[in-house]
């Protein structure tokens, strides 16, 4: 078994990445390994290679620290919530499928984050009266109308993600984030 200093290298990245890149250095770096103080240092460095990217790109230190902070909780917790087998009945690999049926389908590029991720996080798991469908495939919908409400705050929208998803598609393409 590979350290967590190991795993979490996994998740360095440079330049321009696919999500398909992203998606597999997460999930190697958070499989199934004890979290240690080392995995935080690591992490904390990864998270600040990106932030870098991405204040490069929106010119907002702050909103970009915060943007990317909720999304690596979000992202965290729905890595952890999936191995429990609790989405897409049962789906051990819940992201990994959502981006497989992105990546495989005639969708616009660069949306992954906006029309996806964005719409599990805001739609599917803070609406209390249920997921709307959003023109996504009909085996995504079925996903997201069984996804229970969360009512932590996790996956509360944010003036940061608002102000996220205002900018242009282009504006996104930095190494973790290339898919927004």
């Amino acid at each position: 078994m590979r350290t967590a200093a190991e795993r979490i290298a996994c998740l360095k990245v440079d330049g321009k990445v696919s999500w398909d890149d992203v998606l597999t250095k997460v999930e190697e770096a958070f499989d199934r390994e004890a979290v240690t103080e080392q995995f935080f240092k690591d992490f904390e460095k990864v998270f600040n290679e990106i932030k870098s990217e991405l204040v490069g790109q929106i010119r907002d230190e702050h909103t970009a620290h915060q943007f990317l902070h909720a999304l690596l909780n979000r992202l965290m917790f729905i890595y952890f919530v999936q191995r429990k087998g609790w989405l897409a009945e049962g789906d051990q690999e819940f992201i990994k499928t959502l981006w497989e049926t992105y990546k495989n389908g005639k969708f616009p590029k660069d949306s992954f984050y906006r029309d996806w991720l964005a719409t599990l996080f805001f739609s599917a798991f803070n609406n209390k009266s249920g997921y709307e469908n959003k023109g996504l495939p009909k085996e995504v919908v079925r996903a997201f109308k069984l996804a229970t409400f969360l009512n932590g705050g996790l996956f509360k929208e944010c003036d940061f993600d608002v102000a996220r998803a205002s900018r242009s598609p282009t504006a996104c393409s930095t190494a973790s984030l290339s898919a927004c």
